[in-house]
Order: structure tokens, then C-alpha cells, then sequence
């Protein structure tokens, strides 16, 4: 039987932001208070945020997004302590999509933190159980 492997979190204090907004009116609006909500938990919670991604009217059912797969490609080299979102269907709608992304995050030891509910994953399985039945409902909402 193989060993789970250790995923601890990056002792930095730095974080990274992802923010997305639907191909909807007032995407702009979106994204600035997906801005606002992670620079005030950061100053609250005394991180820095080393790099900010974002992709404006982009669906979340599609994973060719470009902030998207910069913060992918960036997350292992930059190591941040965690990535801040606004919440689950931010970094995506489909449920295997979410769950590739969460698993880069930690492999890079980076915590997913979703600002808007002040939840993190903290290794929690019960946050990832809500995390996945968030992204089949919305999922189905996209469908």
C-alpha cells in the first residue's frame, strides 16, 4: 500500500491571488471586489501578496484560461504560503478540473483560502467535501 505523502504549508508569509470573473455584465466590478476582499484578509492576516492572477469574463468550465494556467505554472517556483480566493467556483466549475488545481496547490505547499467565507482548507477533509459538492452544484448551474 503506498504511503500517503506529507503536505505541510509553506512557512512564508506570502501569498498568491487568483481572481475570475463570467462572461457577464459588470465583470470589472467583479474582479475589483474579488481585489478588495483579498488585500484586506492578507493585511488581516499579515501576508504579502507576491502575484496576482485574473482572467475577466472567462468561464470557469473551460481551463485554457491564461491566469489561470500562469498561476498553475508559477505556484511550484514561487512557493507561497497560499492562494486567495473569493470562493470554490472562482478557480472553476468543474469538479475534476478543481480538484487537479487543489492538488498542484498543495504539492507546492500553498493553502487554498477562500475570502469572501473566511474558510481554508488547513488539510481539512470536511472543507474539501464542501469544496467538491460546491463545484458539482455549480457545475450543474453552468450546464
Amino acid at each position: 500500500m503506498a504511503q500517503k505523502k506529507s503536505q505541510t504549508k509553506n512557512s512564508s508569509n506570502c501569498a498568491i491571488c487568483y481572481y475570475r470573473s463570467s462572461p457577464r455584465p459588470q465583470s470589472e466590478a467583479a474582479i475589483e471586489r474579488q481585489k478588495e476582499a483579498a488585500y484586506e484578509w492578507a493585511k488581516a492576516n499579515g501576508y504579502e501578496i507576491l502575484r496576482e492572477y485574473q482572467d475577466v469574463a472567462n468561464s470557469g468550465t473551460n481551463d485554457e484560461r491564461p491566469g489561470y494556467q500562469g498561476m498553475l505554472d508559477e505556484v511550484s517556483v514561487l512557493m507561497p504560503s497560499v492562494l486567495l480566493l473569493w470562493n470554490a467556483d472562482r478557480l472553476g466549475r468543474d469538479p475534476f478540473e478543481i480538484t487537479a488545481a487543489r492538488k498542484a496547490m498543495a504539492d507546492a505547499g500553498c493553502q487554498v483560502c477562500y475570502v469572501a467565507g473566511g474558510a481554508s482548507d488547513g488539510g481539512s477533509s470536511g472543507l474539501a467535501l464542501m469544496e467538491s459538492m460546491l463545484a458539482v452544484m455549480a457545475d450543474c448551474h453552468s450546464k
